[in-house]
C-alpha cells in the first residue's frame, strides 16, 4: 500500500478508535451517574418504609420483620453492625443492580442486593399500605395525602371497578389479593410500570406510573453522534491541510512552468512519498520540456537564419532578369511568394528573439504615437473607412521605439482592416496608472470568447472564424502579445462597439517631463532592441 495514504488511512483508523473508546467512557460514565440517581429515587421511599416498620418493632420481632420485608420486595437483607455509610453502596448500570445499605439505628443496618424493581415497587406498595393501616379509616385518606407529598410519583386509592386500565386480569388478581403491575409504553421505546395493591372492599391502592431506566436518550445520543463527527472532521482537517497545501504548491508550481515552459520554476518535493515523487516526475518533465523548447528555438532560428541566404540569392537573380521577363505574370507571383517567405523568415527570427529575451533594461523614448499611426495607415492597402479618435500634440515616453510602435500598430490595424467590412475605429488615451492604451475596432466578424486566448499564440489561424482569407502567418498577434508582456503591458482583445473585434494595447507611459523625470531617476523597463 502507498505510503502517503497508509498514513492518511492509519491516522483515520486510530482516529475512529480512539473516538470509539472515548464514546465508550463517555457513555459508562454518563449511564452510571444516570443510574444511581434514578436508582436512588427508586429506593429511598422504601427505605425509609423499611426504617419507620424496623423501629416500631419489639426488639425479639426485628428479625420477623426483616424476614417479612425480605419476601415482600425479593431482597435478601441481612443485619451488619455500625451505622450505614450511604444507601447506594454500589451499583452496575448494565445488570441494573445495586447494593443497599439501609440504616436502622447507630449501631446496626441492613444490607441487601436490588435486582427485581418491579417486585421492589410492590414490596413498596405493601409497606406503604401497612402504613395506612396503623391509622384510623377515617384518617386514611388524610394520612396518605400526608405520605405521597413527599413521594416522586403519584399514589391515590382508586375504585377497582371505575380503573379501565386494569382489565379482566388485573381486577381478578386485586379480588384475589395479589397485587398487579401495569406497564405501559409511551411509544419511543420508554416503559413505564404501574403497581396495583389489593386494599380490600373494592379499593386499591395505585402507586406511579414509575420511570424505568434506559441507556442515554435519544437526545443525548444524536449529540455523541455529532461531537464525534465534529471531531473526527476536525481530524480529517488536520490530516489533509498539510496534504491541501503541498497539492496546491504543486499547483501554483504546475501553472509556472506552463506559463514559462519549464524555465524557471520547479516543483517543491517535500517528504519521499507519493507526491515527492510526482514532484521529481514533474520537475524531469519540465527539464524536458525546456530541453525540448531549446531544441525547437533552436532549429527554428537555424532555419530562419539559413533561408536569408538562398532568399537573398534568389531576389539577386529575379532582379538580374529582363525587364520583359520580369514584368510576366508568372515572375510577379513569384516575386509576391518570395516577398510573403522573406516576412515569415523575418517574423520567426523575430520572436525566437522575444521568446529568448527575458530582462534587458533599456531607456524610454520619446514619441509622437499619433504620427506613427499616420505612417501606418498611409502604408495600407485601400479597405475600410477608418476614423482616428487620438491627440494629434502628445508626446509620449514609451518603453519602445518608433520603429517598433509602428510594427506594433502596423499589426493590429492591418488585421482590423484585414478582417473589418466597412469600419474601423482607433482611439487613445492616457490612463490615470501610468498606462497608454489605444484601441483599434472593427465591425468583422470577431473572434469567440473562448478563442480569444488562443490567438495569441503563435502559428494560430482562426480564418474559419472571421473570414476565408489566406494572408498572415498567424505571429502578428502573437508578437505584439510578447512585446507588450516583455515591456509591462498588456494586449486585450474584446467585442468591439462595431460589433466586431477591439483589440486594447496598453503600454507604460509617462507624458511630457514627467517621463523625462523618471529616465532622469533611473526608471527603466523591460524592451526588446528590435522595438527599441
Amino acid at each position: 500500500m502507498n505510503r502517503l495514504f497508509t498514513r492518511i488511512y492509519l491516522t483515520l483508523l486510530c482516529t475512529l478508535i480512539a473516538l470509539g473508546g472515548l464514546a465508550w467512557v463517555f457513555l459508562d460514565v454518563v449511564n452510571k451517574n444516570r443510574f444511581e440517581t434514578w436508582a436512588e429515587e427508586q429506593t429511598v421511599w422504601v427505605a425509609e418504609l423499611i426504617q419507620s416498620g424496623w423501629a416500631r418493632q419489639a426488639a425479639d420481632r426485628r428479625a420477623d420483620w426483616t424476614g417479612l420485608v425480605s419476601s415482600l420486595t425479593t431482597v435478601e437483607w441481612s443485619t451488619h453492625p455500625g451505622p450505614g455509610r450511604a444507601l447506594l453502596v454500589d451499583s452496575q448500570w448494565r445488570q441494573q443492580r445495586v447494593d443497599l445499605d439501609v440504616p436502622l439505628d447507630q449501631s446496626s443496618r441492613l444490607r441487601g442486593t436490588l435486582t427485581d424493581w418491579t417486585q421492589w415497587r410492590v414490596g413498596g406498595g405493601y409497606l406503604l399500605l401497612n402504613e395506612l393501616s396503623r391509622v384510623p379509616a377515617g384518617e386514611r385518606s388524610g394520612h396518605l395525602d400526608r405520605l405521597s407529598s413527599g413521594l416522586p410519583f403519584p399514589v391515590e386509592a382508586i375504585e377497582v371497578s371505575s380503573a379501565p386500565e386494569l382489565g379482566v386480569l388485573g381486577r381478578r388478581q386485586l379480588s384475589q389479593g395479589q397485587a398487579f403491575v401495569s406497564t405501559r409504553s409511551d411509544g419511543l421505546g420508554t416503559a413505564r410500570e404501574a403497581v396495583y395493591v389489593p386494599m380490600g372492599e373494592g379499593f386499591a391502592l395505585r402507586l406511579g406510573p414509575f420511570d424505568s431506566f434506559n441507556w442515554l436518550p435519544a437526545s443525548g445520543l444524536s449529540a455523541l453522534v455529532v461531537s464525534g463527527l465534529v471531531a473526527l472532521g476536525l481530524v480529517v482537517l488536520i490530516v489533509l491541510t498539510p496534504l491541501r497545501q503541498r497539492l496546491q504548491r504543486i499547483t501554483r508550481a504546475v501553472d509556472a512552468i506552463s506559463a514559462q515552459q519549464g524555465r524557471h520554476t520547479r516543483v517543491p518535493t517535500g517528504p519521499e512519498d507519493e507526491l515527492g515523487r510526482m514532484a521529481v516526475h514533474i520537475n524531469q518533465m519540465a527539464d524536458r520540456l525546456v530541453l525540448s523548447a531549446q531544441r525547437n528555438r533552436e532549429l527554428n532560428q537555424a532555419v530562419s537564419h539559413d533561408l536569408k541566404t538562398p532568399l537573398a540569392r534568389l531576389r539577386f537573380a529575379m532582379a538580374l532578369l529582363p525587364s520583359a521577363v520580369r514584368s510576366s505574370d508568372a515572375v510577379q507571383d513569384m516575386t509576391q511568394a518570395l516577398e510573403e517567405l522573406e516576412t515569415l523568415t523575418a517574423e520567426l527570427l523575430l520572436f525566437h528573439r522575444l521568446d529568448a529575451t527575458h530582462s534587458r533594461s533599456v531607456d524610454w523614448h520619446l514619441l509622437r504615437p499619433q504620427d506613427c499611426l499616420q505612417r501606418v495607415l498611409h502604408s495600407l492597402p485601400s479597405g475600410p473607412e477608418i476614423t482616428v479618435d487620438c491627440q494629434p500634440e502628445r508626446e509620449l515616453h514609451l518603453p519602445v521605439s518608433a520603429a517598433g510602435l509602428r510594427r506594433l500598430l502596423g499589426n493590429l490595424v492591418g488585421n482590423a482592416s484585414q478582417y473589418g467590412c466597412t469600419r474601423v475605429a482607433i482611439e487613445d488615451w492616457l490612463a490615470e496608472d501610468g498606462l497608454w492604451e489605444i484601441r483599434i475596432s472593427d465591425d468583422g466578424p470577431g473572434i469567440p470568447a473562448e478563442d480569444r486566448q488562443r490567438v495569441l499564440e503563435p502559428f494560430v489561424r482562426l480564418d474559419h472564424a472571421r473570414n476565408l482569407n489566406q494572408q498572415g502567418h498567424g505571429l502578428g498577434l502573437a508578437i505584439c502579445h510578447a512585446v507588450a508582456q516583455r515591456v509591462g503591458g498588456a494586449l486585450i482583445l474584446d467585442t468591439g462597439p462595431l460589433g466586431g473585434l477591439t483589440v486594447a494595447l496598453r503600454l507604460p507611459a509617462h507624458e511630457g517631463d514627467s517621463g523625462s523625470a523618471s529616465l532622469q531617476n533611473g526608471n527603466k523597463t523591460n524592451t526588446l532592441s528590435d522595438y527599441t
